[in-house]
């Protein structure tokens, strides 16, 4: 089973090795299957719902699966306590996962259940805090300037978006907000978000590309958004420049420096790719893939001590996750190289 779509990037360490695991900020879009699937076989659809912040369990999140056509194929369920959740029982084929809970942004991914399953991991990013009772809004950059009939339209519309995985809905309103305030580049951001969420990639950009220009290149959340889009569609050079610029913006963003990386590592420019993947690894030290992004540099810049360092800490800060066996597995065959033993 491979996920496709919002939040959930495939790493390759090695050959023999393919890493489910958070970009900590987005996702990068895994290869197409064809061929998968059997007439009349049944499979399940496994895995773990993480914080993309600390790689923690997140238990109690309501989970629904859908079908292509937004039809209900499996009534809503609970993560367990360790963050775990299983579908069983379904026809090969493409399904959305829908996943709510509170205190995080909805997320919404496509799958693939094939005829031989990987372990889902799907991480959910905290929701930053919402205006209440006429308090200052710190998802805002400047809430003071904003009429209140351009704020409350935003709000709901970041209500919509976060809380009911409302997305026509949110863009309606984001428009509305718009329409009060012209100049309300975070409107634009956050319709970006929703377009892609809808998997309409054309609009986001669009959307992501209009804020920039509304806010004059000052704010960096559009930035990283749109570079993490172009690094998941591979066009890694404009992704590089935007993320360049997004770190201009907001010099100490772990997510700008890291899609940077991303970009870098894409145009095989890996010792440039290492200095902005150890940036973003000294802002953040406890995401695990900013190590898995280092270990898939560092293999091909053939540094294996430090593969090792890396693996090191991905294992230690995610021991049970879905790729942790082929972390360990990976590992193994780095020391064994790097004894001289047979690999």
């Amino acid at each position: 089973m491979k996920p496709r779509g919002f939040r959930l990037p495939v790493f390759r360490l090695a050959s023999t090795l393919v890493l489910f695991c958070p970009l900590a900020w987005g996702q990068q879009q895994p290869p197409n299957m064809t061929g998968l699937g059997t007439s009349g076989a049944t499979h399940n659809i496994t895995g773990y719902v993480k914080s993309e912040v600390n790689d923690e369990p997140i238990s109690g999140a309501r989970m629904r699966l859908m079908t292509l056509d937004n039809n209900v194929a499996h009534g809503a369920i609970l993560s367990s306590p360790t963050g775990e959740f299983s579908f069983r029982g379904f026809p090969a084929g493409d399904y959305y996962i829908e996943v709510e809970k509170p205190d995080y942004e909805p997320a919404r991914v496509r799958v693939t259940i094939a005829t031989h399953g990987d372990l889902l991991l799907i991480h959910l990013r905290p929701s930053p805090p919402v205006r209440t009772n006429g308090s200052s809004n710190a998802g805002l950059t400047r809430s003071a300037a904003v009429p209140e009939k351009a704020l409350d339209a935003y709000e709901k519309g970041v209500a919509l978006l976060r809380a009911q995985s409302d997305y026509h809905g949110a863009i309606a309103q984001f428009e509305r907000a718009i329409k009060s305030y012209p100049g309300y580049y975070e409107a634009y951001a956050q319709m970006g978000v929703a377009h892609d969420r809808l998997g309409d990639k054309a609009s986001a950009e669009e959307a992501l590309r209009k804020s920039i220009e509304m806010s004059s290149g000052k704010y960096a959340e559009p930035f990283f958004l749109l570079a993490e889009i172009l690094n998941d569609e591979s066009k890694f050079a404009e992704a590089e420049k935007l993320a360049r610029q997004g770190t201009t913006a907001e010099g100490n963003s772990p997510r700008g420096h890291y899609e940077l990386a991303r970009a870098l590592a894409g145009l095989k420019r890996d010792a440039e790719a290492e200095q902005s993947a150890v940036k973003a690894r000294e802002i953040t030290p406890d995401s695990p893939s900013v190590h898995l992004l280092l270990a898939n540099i560092h293999r091909r810049l053939h540094n294996y001590q430090a593969v090792l360092q890396d693996l090191d800490a991905y294992l230690t800060l995610a021991p049970t996750g879905p790729a942790s066996d082929q972390a360990r597995a990976l590992r193994q065959q780095v020391q064994k190289a790097l004894q001289g033993e047979p690999n």
